[in-house]
C-alpha cells in the first residue's frame, strides 16, 4: 500500500510541476499582451466553460473509482462495461452543456455580464470556440480517469501537460499572426484535439483489453455509478462555489478587469490547492481496494498517515504564500496588481483548515461514503454564498475572498468531525496523533511572520524538511524513502 500511494503521489507531483509552470508563464504572457480588461473576459469565458465538468466530476471519478476495483478483481468485462457506459454518459452531458451554454452566450451573455460593448463581441466567438473544446474536454477527462483507475499516474499527468505545452506553443504561433482573445482560444481548441487522439491512441495502447465498444453500455452500471456519482456532485458544489462561481458572480457584479485581478490571486490559492491535492489524489484507488479486501484497519491507518503527511509537507507552503502573497505577486505580475494582494493571503488562509480534511475526502471517495459529506458541503456552500452576494456591491474582490474563507472553513471542520466518527478516533485521539504537527504549524506562524521575505523562506525550507525527516517523519516512513532513493 505504501509503495503504491508513494509512487502515485511522486508522479503527480513531478507531472503537476511542469503543468503549473507552464499555466503561470501562459497567464503572465496572456495579461501582458491581452491588458487586464480583456484578459478577464477570456477567463469568465473559460469559467463558463468549465463549470459545464463539474457532473463529469462526479461520473469522472466513479468510473476511477470501479476500474480500480474491478481491476483488483481482474474483472475486464466490468472494466469495458464501466468504460463505455461512462463515455456514453459524458457525450450526452456534453451536447446538453454545449446547448445550455450556447443559448447563454447568443441571447444573454451582454445582459448577465458586465463586458465592455467593445469586447462583446469577441466574447461571444471566444465563448462559441470554447464551447466546441468543451465537449472534446469531457473526453480526454474520461480517458484520464481511465488511467487514473489503472494508476496509470504517469500517463494521466502527461496527458496534462501536452495540453499545457501546446495551448503555449500554438498562442505564440497564433500571435505571430494576429493577437487578440479569439487566437487564445482557437489554440486552446487545437490543443485539445492533440491531447484527445494522443491519449485516446496511450489508452489503448496501453490496456488493450479495452475494447471502447459502446454497445456495452449498461443500465446496471450506469445505476450504481449514479448512485456513487451523484453525492460526488453534489459534495463538488462547495468547491463549485468557493472558486469557480465567483469569477461568475464577479463578471455579474463588476468590470472584468476586477476578474483578471482575482485570477492572479487565485492562481497563488490554486498552487496551494495543487500541493494538497497532489498528495491526496492517488488514494482515491488504493482506498477502494482496501475497501473491496475489507482491510478498514489499513483504511483507518491510510487517513491518520495521510492526513499527518498533508499537514507537515504543505503547511509552510500555505504559511508563507499568506503572509507574503504580495511580494511573490510583485515578483511575478510587477506593478499594478495591488487588488490581488490581500486576496491573495485570504485565500492562502483558507486553505489552513482543508489540510485536516482533504485526505479523508478522498478516501470517502475511494469507499462510497462521499453521500455522509453532502449536509456540510451544501451547508458551508451556501453560507459562504450568501456571504459574497450580501458584501459584493461594497467590497467586490474582498467580498469573493471573505465567503471562500468562511466556506472553507465551515466545510473542513464538518467533514473532519465525520471523518472520525466513521473511523472511530475521539477528537483527542486525532489531536494526539497530530500534535508534532501542530506544534510545527504554530513555530512556523510566528517565525514567518516575523521573518517576512522571500529570501529568509527560501533558507528556511530546507533546515526544516531536514528537521522534519529527522524529528516528525515516522521511523517506518524514513526507511521507507531510504529504500526508494
Amino acid at each position: 500500500m505504501k509503495n503504491t500511494v508513494i509512487g502515485n503521489t511522486l508522479l503527480n507531483i513531478l507531472g503537476k510541476i511542469f503543468n503549473y509552470i507552464l499555466q503561470l508563464v501562459l497567464i503572465t504572457y496572456l495579461i501582458k499582451t491581452l491588458g487586464v480588461e480583456e484578459y478577464g473576459v477570456f477567463v469568465l469565458a473559460v469559467a463558463l466553460i468549465g463549470n459545464s465538468n463539474l457532473l463529469e466530476a462526479g461520473f469522472g471519478l466513479s468510473s476511477t473509482k470501479y476500474i480500480a476495483e474491478y481491476n483488483a478483481k481482474k474483472d475486464i468485462e466490468s472494466i469495458n462495461k464501466v468504460i463505455a457506459t461512462n463515455f456514453i454518459i459524458n457525450t450526452f452531458m456534453a451536447l446538453f452543456f454545449a446547448f445550455i451554454l450556447l443559448l447563454i452566450n447568443e441571447f444573454y451573455l451582454g445582459t448577465i455580464f458586465k463586458i465592455s460593448p467593445v469586447l462583446l463581441y469577441k466574447a461571444k466567438i471566444s465563448i462559441r470556440i470554447l464551447i466546441v473544446l468543451s465537449f472534446i474536454e469531457f473526453w480526454v477527462v474520461g480517458f484520464i480517469r481511465v488511467m487514473e483507475g489503472f494508476q496509470n499516474y504517469f500517463y494521466a499527468r502527461l496527458m496534462e501537460n501536452i495540453k499545457w505545452f501546446f495551448r503555449f506553443i500554438l498562442i505564440f504561433i497564433l500571435f505571430k499572426f494576429e493577437k487578440g482573445l479569439i487566437p487564445v482560444c482557437w489554440a486552446y481548441l487545437f490543443a485539445g484535439i492533440i491531447e484527445l487522439f494522443t491519449i485516446w491512441y496511450i489508452s489503448l495502447k496501453l490496456h488493450k483489453e479495452i475494447d471502447m465498444d459502446f454497445r456495452k453500455f449498461d443500465f446496471n452500471i450506469l445505476k450504481i455509478n449514479f448512485n456513487f456519482s451523484i453525492w460526488i456532485i453534489i459534495s463538488k458544489l462547495s468547491s463549485l462555489i468557493m472558486y469557480r462561481l465567483n469569477t461568475i458572480v464577479l463578471g455579474i457584479f463588476v468590470e472584468t478587469s476586477y476578474i483578471s485581478y482575482y485570477n492572479v490571486a487565485s492562481k497563488i490559492y490554486e498552487l496551494l490547492k495543487y500541493g494538497i491535492s497532489l498528495l491526496s489524489s492517488a488514494i482515491i484507488p488504493v482506498a477502494s481496494e482496501l475497501k473491496a479486501k475489507n482491510e478498514d484497519d489499513k483504511l483507518r491507518k491510510l487517513f491518520l498517515k495521510s492526513t499527518y503527511y498533508t499537514v507537515v509537507i504543505c503547511s509552510p507552503f500555505i504559511l508563507f504564500l499568506s503572509f507574503n502573497s504580495s511580494a511573490v505577486i510583485k515578483i511575478w505580475m510587477g506593478e499594478g496588481f495591488e487588488p490581488s494582494f490581500i486576496i491573495a493571503s485570504i485565500l492562502s488562509f483558507s486553505l489552513l483548515p482543508v489540510l485536516f480534511s482533504s485526505s479523508g475526502a478522498e478516501i470517502f471517495a475511494g469507499i462510497g461514503k462521499i453521500k455522509d459529506l453532502v449536509v456540510y458541503s451544501l451547508v458551508s456552500s451556501i453560507v459562504g454564498f450568501l456571504l459574497m452576494i450580501y458584501m459584493i456591491n461594497h467590497y467586490k474582490l474582498l467580498a469573493v475572498a471573505w465567503g471562500s474563507f468562511l466556506a472553507s472553513f465551515l466545510v473542513s471542520f464538518g467533514y473532519l468531525k465525520c471523518f472520525l466518527k466513521y473511523f472511530g478516533i475521539s477528537f483527542f485521539v486525532f489531536l494526539k496523533e497530530l500534535i508534532k504537527p501542530l506544534f510545527l504549524i504554530f513555530f512556523l506562524s510566528l517565525i514567518i511572520f516575523l521573518n517576512r521575505g522571500i529570501s529568509f523562506f527560501f533558507f528556511m525550507i530546507p533546515c526544516y524538511f531536514i528537521f522534519s525527516y529527522f524529528v516528525i517523519f515516522h521511523n517506518e516512513d524514513k526507511s521507507l524513502i531510504k529504500s526508494r532513493l
